[in-house]
């Protein structure tokens, strides 16, 4: 009898031990989950966030509630339906005889387009690439001798020219 109750025992010795060994390892899988739904929890607030932020963006330029420090080209988009609202925000932020200084801050520094110039000129180019228009949102802008803007072109469109008034 005394072999009987040794052997059960050491079944339950073993049973604990194993019961042991799963609390154990439980324990050692358990941060890697919590990390991982932790992280796409952090992933997708920060999707959201950013949606709201985007559908809030006041774009319109007549608005007085816009901000030009804000402008990105990606907001006046096609995909969105309000690429003419492209043309009237450059026309409001840049009318004639605006700075460079304060064109550079805006389009170059906040918008991130990269500016060119044609050589032995005043005449200055920004580009915007994205991902969804791979030719790029090309502004041509002429300068005249004091550094104002003296005639701005969206692509192929005519913002406004010196031209214009004469």
């Amino acid at each position: 009898m005394g072999s009987v109750t040794t052997q059960l025992k050491d079944q339950r010795i073993l049973k604990m031990k194993k019961a042991t060994r799963n609390i154990v390892s439980g324990i050692h899988k358990r941060p890697k989950t919590s990390f991982l739904t932790a992280l796409l929890v952090v992933i997708a607030v920060m999707f959201v966030s950013n949606a709201i932020s985007d559908a809030m963006k006041i774009t319109d330029p007549t608005d007085p509630g816009f901000n030009p420090m804000e402008f990105r080209f990606e907001d006046y988009s096609s995909k969105k339906g309000n690429e003419e609202d492209l043309y009237k925000a450059l026309e409001v932020m840049f009318p004639p005889g605006t700075l460079k200084g304060k064109v550079d801050q805006i389009l170059v520094h906040k918008a991130e387009a990269i500016e060119t110039t044609n050589p032995g000129c005043n005449n200055f180019s920004y580009i915007k690439y994205g991902f969804t228009n791979i030719s790029g949102t090309v502004v041509n802008i002429v300068y005249d001798s004091d550094v104002r803007i003296k005639e701005m072109h969206l692509g192929m469109r005519v913002v406004y020219s010196s031209k214009q008034g004469e």
